[in-house]
């Protein structure tokens, strides 16, 4: 960058100095060599006083280069776009190590210092909404992280003639937490974007056609699902560089999109490269690892392998809770998929306090009458009357059935007529008219 800059300086002054629109060219050159030699300097500087002669003999960590770099930039508030520049550097550096809470305020800095520098749509902006929505997603607050997704999208959209990986990769991001019409263009725009911006073979063009295999899956059309899950493990198997994060990540939904089709060996095989990658790449703690050990348990428990399947959860959850404690949004769906492993083998006892913590997660974090909250009621009260704790089974089902109800929605068909079931069952083992029963339930629940 440093080089091309010097290149357009030169051809600047060659051409006029009289010229007003050559003198603001050859200006805006120059702040960016400036810029460009500054953040060059600040990352040399961090990684200088690895130097015995200037740390003096001591053994300095990554994150005391970091530390060292960081103050480094607090100098320098005179010159904003630089240090907006270096957060974001030393920001990216922490959450490549794992250190999300670390990296967060320097995001968030950053950020900060470049929505003050510009009143218009600008690329700065919108990266550093970009980087703060990839941390943020990691911190598991996927809301705030879909926020500045959504954000830097739009930015990028306001910006004439605009394309880069960023912009590509945010349309994906929000595209791939829908299922409408509207979600598969985004995600085929952002293939296009990436096909022209990288090529062929990137990690990026990967996850594009993983996006589409996941959206035709979610439309029941397997045969479209599988030939797009196939294409995109064919690219990641041809990179040169497999061993990375992206390219972990990849296999690790492709796996998950051959488990939903039922292809399990061929899962398997794939979850199993995807954990070697991860484990490879950080050791035993990271969010990574945790929730590749667990979606190889899923695979585990379809196989009806439960020795396994049990003996990964268990493992999951633990390098979950070493990298980022019990109380990160990764927790619920481990012990959600536990609990059902554990309603598979008849294990009731097991999987009620595992019900019991996934609904009091999700009543914590989503809205009442969510179908996720229904859904939960309704595991959590089958168990109950398998453990014969009827009143309370009762009370969670006419519930779930109750959200059923009011949604009004054919989508959720299927699930309120097996709520209807566990009812009438449940009211015929109390010597009761099941149908009756559950006829005068329902009349009560759809009266205002």
């Amino acid at each position: 960058m440093v080089s091309i800059i010097l290149l357009l300086i030169g051809y600047a002054i060659t051409i006029t100095w009289h010229s007003t629109t050559t003198q603001a060219a050859l200006n805006e050159a120059r702040k960016e060599k400036i810029k460009s030699k500054q953040v060059v300097d600040f990352m040399m500087g961090m990684f200088e006083a690895g130097n015995p002669a200037e740390s003096r003999g001591l053994t300095l960590t990554a994150n005391d280069l970091l530390k060292r770099g960081i103050e480094q930039a607090e100098a320098l508030s005179d010159q904003p776009e630089v240090q907006a520049e270096m957060f974001n550097v030393a920001g990216t550096v922490y959450r490549n190590l794992g250190e999300y809470q670390r990296a967060l305020p320097l995001m968030e800095r950053a950020l900060e210092i470049r929505s003050s520098l510009f009143s218009h749509p600008h690329p700065d902006v919108a990266k550093s909404h970009f980087n703060l929505a990839t941390l943020l997603h990691d911190l598991g607050e996927y809301r705030r992280s879909f926020e500045h997704y959504t954000t830097a999208a739009d930015l990028y959209r306001s910006i004439q003639g605009h394309e880069s990986p960023e912009y590509a990769t945010s349309l994906h991001n929000i595209a791939v937490t829908r299922h409408d019409q509207l979600a598969i263009d985004d995600i085929r725009k952002a293939l296009r974007m990436r096909l022209e911006l990288l090529g062929s073979d990137h990690p990026d063009v990967a996850e594009s056609y993983l996006a589409i295999g996941n959206y035709y899956l979610q439309q029941n059309d397997y045969l479209n699902a599988e030939n797009y899950f196939t294409t995109s493990l064919t690219l990641v198997r041809q990179y040169d560089q497999q061993h990375t994060p992206q390219t972990a990540g990849i296999l690790h939904n492709i796996g998950n999109g051959f488990r939903v089709l039922g292809d399990l060996d061929q899962a398997q095989i794939i979850m199993q490269d995807a954990l070697i990658i991860y484990n490879s790449l950080y050791g035993g703690a990271h969010t990574h690892i945790a929730m590749a050990k667990k979606s190889l348990a899923d695979v585990y428990r379809d196989k009806k392998d439960y020795p396994n399947a049990e003996d990964l959860y268990e493992k999951a959850l633990a390098a979950l809770h070493e990298a980022v404690g019990d109380d990160h949004p990764l927790r619920r769906p481990i012990i959600q998929e536990q609990a059902a492993m554990y309603t598979r083998m008849g294990d009731h006892e097991k999987a009620e306090p595992l019900l019991r913590e996934v609904l009091a997660l999700l009543e914590s974090v989503l809205r009442e009458d969510h179908p996720r909250i229904a859904n939960a009621r309704k595991e959590l009260g089958a168990c109950l009357i398998f453990l014969r704790e009827y009143d309370e089974a009762e009370n969670l089902l006419l519930k779930s059935l109750e959200t059923y109800i009011s949604l009004n929605s054919g989508d959720y068909e299927p699930q309120k007529k097996l709520v209807q079931e566990q009812l009438t069952e449940l009211y015929e083992m109390q010597g009761k008219d099941g149908k009756a029963f559950l006829d005068l339930t329902e009349k009560y629940l759809q009266e205002p």
